[in-house]
C-alpha cells in the first residue's frame, strides 16, 4: 500500500503560495511536546525554490486511496532553512521546524521567584502550562515584569480557558526555554499540549489531560501475528535509573538544606541515588518537588519500536494519528508482552520511487 504526499505553501501572512506534487523525497519526524523536523528535495530548477523564505509556512498533505484515506494536513511547519548540493546533479534541500518552535522562541523571561510567572507554589498544572505561555508569548507578553517583549511579529497565539486541573504543583523556571519547560512539566503531570492552528497566523495553546490522541487500545493492535508489526524491537532502560533524590537546597556548610526524596520506582532491593542542586529555590517545602520532578525524570523506561506495515486494519492517517494528531494510546503484542502504549513518535520517509517507511515509537501508558 502506498501513500501521496504534497506539500501546500504558504507566505507568512498565511497565503497560499504553492501546491507542490513533484517532490523528489521528503522526511519528516514528529514527537509529542516538540517541535519535529521536516527535509524535503526539489528539482533544482524548481519554480518554487526562488520564493521560499523564512517562516514560510509549509505543510505535508498526504492521502491514501486504496484505504480511503482523502488528503489531509500530517504536518505542520515553518521553512528555515534551504541547501544545495551538486554531485552528478544539482540538487535543492529544505528544512522546517514544525510549529510547537513558536514556544522553542522564546524563554521564561521573569526573574526569579516571580510568583506566578517564574515561580508557582501549590498551582494546578494546567494552570501553570497556560500561565507560561500567556505571559511569554501569548496576549500577556507584554505584561509588566517581563525582561523583554514576548508578543509574535505578524503572529498571535491565544491561549485555551483554564479548568485548573493537573492537581497542584510546585514549579520553578525562571530562564529556562518555555516549550523544555512544559515539556518536562507534561511529564510530570502525565499530560499533553498543542499548538492549535485556528487561523491564517493565529494557533491557540491547549492542555490535554492524559494524552492528546484517542484511546484506541480496543481497536488498533500491534503485533507480527497481526501482520502490521515490521521488524519490531523493545527495550528497558534502566542503567542510568535512580530512585533517590538528595535535594540540596540555600545556605553553605551545615547550614545547608537538605531533603531526601524517592521515586516510585524505589525499592529496599533498588536504592540508587542522585544529588539534586535546587540553589536557586528559597523555599524548604518546594525542595520536595523538585526531587519528584528529578525523580520522574530518572526512572527506566520501556520503548517500543517497529516499522509499520499498513494494513486494512490499522492503517497510519485512518485508524491511528487521524488528522496528524499524536498521541494516540494503542496495544502493542511483543515478546509475549501485552501494554498499552502511547504513540509518542512517528518518523515518515517517502520517495516517489520507493515509496514510503513509518516508523513509530511508543511510551508506557
Amino acid at each position: 500500500m502506498a501513500a501521496d504526499y504534497r506539500l501546500v505553501v504558504k507566505d507568512t501572512t498565511g497565503a497560499k503560495i504553492a501546491d507542490v506534487v513533484n517532490l523528489t523525497w521528503l522526511a519528516y519526524h514528529k514527537k509529542r511536546g516538540r517541535a519535529g523536523l521536516l527535509h524535503f528535495g526539489l528539482p533544482a530548477d524548481h519554480a518554487l525554490i526562488g520564493q521560499l523564505a523564512n517562516n514560510y509556512q509549509v505543510e505535508v498533505w498526504r492521502r491514501d486511496l486504496a484505504l480511503g484515506v482523502d488528503w489531509y494536513a500530517d504536518f505542520k511547519t515553518f521553512f528555515k532553512e534551504p541547501g544545495r548540493q551538486t554531485t552528478r546533479i544539482e540538487k535543492f534541500t529544505g528544512k522546517c521546524v514544525g510549529q510547537l518552535d513558536l514556544l522553542n522562541w522564546r524563554v521564561v523571561a521573569w526573574r526569579a521567584g516571580t510568583a506566578n510567572r517564574s515561580r508557582f507554589n501549590g498551582v494546578a498544572g494546567e494552570t501553570i502550562m497556560k500561565t507560561l505561555a500567556n505571559y511569554n508569548i501569548g496576549p500577556q507578553g507584554e505584561a509588566v515584569g517581563r525582561i523583554a517583549t514576548g508578543l509574535l511579529s505578524g503572529m498571535t497565539v491565544t491561549i485555551e480557558t483554564d479548568l485548573a486541573r493537573g492537581g497542584a504543583q510546585d514549579w520553578f523556571c525562571a530562564g529556562d526555554n518555555l516549550l523544555d519547560t512544559l515539556y518536562d512539566l507534561g511529564k510530570l503531570l502525565g499530560a499533553d499540549y498543542d499548538l492549535v492552528k485556528t487561523g491564517a497566523t493565529t494557533w491557540d495553546f491547549r492542555y490535554y489531560p492524559g494524552q492528546r490522541g484517542s484511546d484506541l487500545t480496543a481497536t488498533v493492535i500491534f503485533s507480527t501475528a497481526h501482520g502490521n508489526m515490521v521488524e519490531p524491537s523493545y527495550e528497558v532502560a534502566r542503567i542510568d535509573e535512580k530512585t533517590i533524590a538528595i535535594v540540596g537546597g540555600q545556605g553553605q556548610g551545615e547550614g545547608r538544606q537538605w531533603t531526601a526524596r524517592t521515586g516510585p520506582n524505589y525499592a529496599t532491593t533498588h536504592k540508587v541515588e542522585m544529588l539534586v542542586d535546587a540553589r536557586n529555590i528559597d523555599m524548604v517545602g518546594a525542595l520536595a518537588a523538585e526531587g519528584d520532578a528529578a525523580m520522574e525524570k530518572s526512572q527506566a523506561w520501556t520503548t517500543y519500536g517497529f516499522k509499520v506495515k499498513q494494513t486494512l486494519s490499522t492503517a497510519y492517517g485512518k485508524h491511528y494519528c487521524v488528522g496528524g494528531v499524536m498521541g494516540d494510546k494503542v496495544t502493542a503484542l511483543y515478546y509475549g508482552i501485552s501494554a498499552a502504549q502511547i504513540i509518542d513518535e512517528v518518523a515518515v520517509s517517502y520517495d516517489p520511487d520507493n515509496s514510503q517507511q513509518i516508523e513509530v515509537s511508543m511510551v508506557n501508558a
